[in-house]
């Protein structure tokens, strides 16, 4: 379940002014991926919120994040079918999001769960003879 106004507050807390939170953000920037600091901001946000503010889930955040952005575009856009709405879903979340999705084992939003079980059928046998290799060659095409 979404909790959302913990999103809100998260949203709106000011965690540049927060000196607690900067000094350990200041400890950890050098160690991060320059590539990688924009998801890792938000990932230590979400942990100091968590730990020091209120408690929420940070995935749930994110699809929360995802489904605002998306109402805030759907007023400007035409109305499209369900398929091209949901491969414009699809689109929208970034690399951090979808990892963050697989690490907490939360489902990513458009990817179909199937399941798989095997048939415990016999094999049917192949009704092709088999190739031969070059090096099997027959006596006749050898000339022995």
């Amino acid at each position: 379940m979404m909790d959302v106004p913990s999103f809100q507050m998260f949203e709106s807390f000011d965690f540049e002014n927060n000196q607690h939170f900067q000094t350990g953000w200041k400890a950890i920037e050098k160690l991060i991926d320059p590539q990688k600091k924009d998801s890792e901001y938000l990932r230590a946000k979400a942990f100091y919120f968590s730990r020091n503010v209120k408690s929420f889930d940070c995935s749930q955040y994110l699809l929360w994040r995802h489904k605002k952005q998306l109402e805030q575009v759907k007023p400007d856009t035409p109305e499209k079918d369900d398929t091209e709405q949901q491969e414009h879903e699809e689109k929208e979340l970034s690399l951090a999001e979808v990892a963050e999705l697989i690490q907490n084992n939360h489902p990513i939003p458009g990817i179909v769960s199937v399941d798989v079980e095997p048939s415990n059928a016999e094999p049917t046998p192949s009704k092709l003879t088999r190739k031969l290799k070059p090096w099997e060659t027959t006596e006749s095409e050898c000339g022995m």
